[in-house]
């Protein structure tokens, strides 16, 4: 039997679970970071934080997510498909900590192609970075101490596959998340001006009835709902296993660092 998580097949024989890596598809340029999105990286960095190669609504705190070297963290499941409840998985937010990003963030085009109902049109090549302006944002935490008495009490609802997930290598649980409440995309071309999406001439993306953006100005792009843009207190899976089958004593080892010094450069 086999699954599909986040990019990853995931086969199942005689409760081993097996990993090959799915291939991505290629949608058009700007799929991994330009060099202008070095400060932006190494901004998140300074501050202790892990950034995702674009922002992304699903890594929410308590997402798991695989990270390699010269990988970007890249999202597998989280703890409520496991079977953690939702009320115990609440998460708080804290948009005065003392982490803040501030100014604008860039990214590769693609970002915009992760978002519900945002479809690359036939001049979407003319775009080569994103710039990424950001509001209401801050930190967003799962509450780890009711995590981890959750687990203890409740072995038994706990997914038997998501226990032989956690038991892989490179495999990490988000304890926080940074959480953007308003955000909105510029698109941009090759000489770093921006792109009209709205016009007639230029058809740079499409959008779906229910799509999870609007179109605000002439290239301006603006979410409608919430996304992360990186990860801080990264606990490794293994100690999150070992809470569940009560091997531990509650000691969470963070992998924060480790993650960073193998970031691609």
């Amino acid at each position: 039997m086999s699954w599909i998580l986040g990019g990853l097949v995931v086969a199942s024989t005689a409760g081993i679970i097996l990993w090959a890596k799915e291939p991505k598809q290629v949608v058009g340029p700007g799929l991994l970071p330009p060099k202008q999105a070095k400060a932006t990286i190494e901004a998140y960095k300074k501050g202790g934080w892990v950034a995702l190669v674009e922002p992304d609504t699903r890594f929410r705190p308590g997402t798991i997510f695989m990270a390699d070297k010269n990988t970007y963290p890249q999202w597998v499941s989280s703890l409520d498909s496991c079977g953690v409840p939702k009320e115990v998985l609440t998460p708080i937010i804290n948009n005065s900590g003392a982490f803040r990003f501030t100014g604008e963030s860039v990214y590769g085009a693609g970002a915009v192609l992760t978002i519900h109902g945002i479809t690359a049109g036939p001049d979407f090549k003319k775009a080569q970075s994103a710039t990424f302006e950001q509001s209401d944002a801050g930190a967003a935490a799962i509450d780890i101490i009711k995590v981890g008495e959750w687990l203890r009490k409740n072995k038994d609802k706990f997914s038997p596959l998501c226990r032989n997930l956690l038991s892989q290598p490179n495999i990490y649980v988000a304890q926080e998340s940074y959480r953007v409440g308003q955000g909105s995309y510029t698109l941009k071309d090759s000489k770093n001006f921006s792109l009209n999406i709205k016009g007639p001439d230029l058809k740079i993306i499409a959008l779906s009835a229910h799509a999870s953006a609007k179109i605000t100005g002439e290239s301006t792009l603006t979410l409608t709902v919430p996304v992360y843009t990186a990860v801080h207190k990264v606990v490794y899976a293994d100690d999150v296993l070992q809470l569940i089958q009560g091997r531990s004593r509650g000691e969470l080892n963070y992998a924060d660092g480790a993650i960073n010094n193998v970031l691609p450069q």
